[in-house]
């Protein structure tokens, strides 16, 4: 891919939006909104796809003109590491031989485009595990009926199925099936009801710097966890799921565990933001809303890191720590494991 020629520093703002300056106020919002800081002169979810070519309409306030494909993935997320060139090879292979990964954008380009962030994402961690033979094996044999799915332009995860009739969702995972949103209406953002205000607005999730990436990478932490069942990852014998549950527990008697406010929401969850952060080059949470370590005796909590994250951020620096460094730094033992089930973390630089 290409340098991307945008500059750091418009990107640093709203990442610290994001990633430092949720609190408490939020927390009566059931889907914290980044509509509101934005204003609503997001262009409409039409105009974006209109042509159904790149690069797309420039209206909105969050990214720069795009010259191409090749700086639209690069703001997305503008970082390469170590892990690249198997990733690379791994997404070629589930594009080019397999349906596994796939699309509901209509346009040729636009579908071709978001299966290659899809695929891109999903190798990145699927090369790393170290059972990778046993959970590619898992994953593709039944890839006719298994698969993951990056939805279009103002669709939801309940639209059609497999997870059709289901509340709506950014992402939704299970054994078989993923599929991950790129935009949300603003109804549902600001907690409203369909038909509101800003029904006929999307908020463009994937413009937002490597928040595509982490839903995504979320989401197969829940697919992987279901399909490595039976993965022992101790001497002991202890498998995949017993370990998440035996350090969930842990982390709700040890206040201040919980990286995410969502990850406190149950084992899953904990599991799934456990792994979007451990393969993130920045130490950002789930826009979901949650809990975090308030009810076990630490500090409240609404969206995005915990206060106790981002306590740790703001000492080391945002710049110097990466996911997998927080991970390590809020509970050790969750790190262990996920070196355990995905080898070391990536090491990351910027384009």
């Amino acid at each position: 891919m290409t340098r991307a020629s945008w500059p750091l520093p418009s990107v640093w703002p709203l990442l610290s939006v994001l990633l430092l300056t949720s609190g408490p106020a939020d927390a009566a919002r059931p889907t914290p909104g980044i509509a509101d800081p934005l204003g609503i002169a997001w262009t409409r979810s039409h105009q974006f796809f209109a042509s159904e070519t790149l690069p797309f309409p420039t209206a909105h306030r969050l990214a720069p003109a795009f010259a191409d494909g090749d700086r639209l993935a690069s703001w997305m997320f503008p970082y390469t590491s170590n892990h690249d060139a198997d990733a690379e090879a791994l997404a070629a292979e589930l594009l080019n031989e397999t349906s596994f990964v796939r699309s509901s954008f209509t346009g040729a380009r636009a579908d071709a485009f978001f299966r290659e962030r899809l695929a891109s994402y999903l190798a990145e961690i699927i090369a790393s595990v170290t059972a990778e033979p046993v959970l590619l094996a898992r994953l593709l044999d039944n890839h006719e009926d298994c698969f993951a799915v990056i939805d279009s332009v103002a669709e939801l995860t309940s639209d059609r199925p497999p997870f059709a009739g289901l509340d709506p969702h950014a992402g939704l995972a299970n054994g078989c099936n993923l599929e991950v949103i790129t935009t949300l209406p603003l109804w549902y953002l600001a907690g409203a009801s369909a038909g509101g205000p800003g029904a006929d607005l999307s908020v463009p999730m994937f413009l937002l710097p490597t928040y595509e990436r982490y839903l995504v990478q979320h989401e197969f932490g829940h697919m992987l966890e279901a399909n490595l069942f039976d993965l022992p990852v101790s001497d002991a014998g202890e498998t995949l799921p017993a370990a998440i549950d035996r350090l969930y527990a842990q982390a709700q008697v040890a206040p201040g565990a919980f990286a995410s406010c969502y990850a406190a929401t149950n084992a899953a969850e904990y599991w799934a933001e456990a792994t979007a952060l451990y393969f993130s080059p920045l130490p950002i949470g789930s826009l979901n809303g949650g809990d975090g370590n308030e009810p076990y005796g630490g500090s409240p909590c609404s969206v995005g890191p915990t206060p106790e994250a981002r306590a740790i951020v703001k000492q080391l620096g945002l710049a110097d720590i990466s996911g997998a460094a927080l991970l390590a730094a809020l509970q050790p033992d969750l790190a262990t494991l996920l070196e355990a089930v995905y080898g070391p973390p990536p090491f990351f630089s910027l384009r």
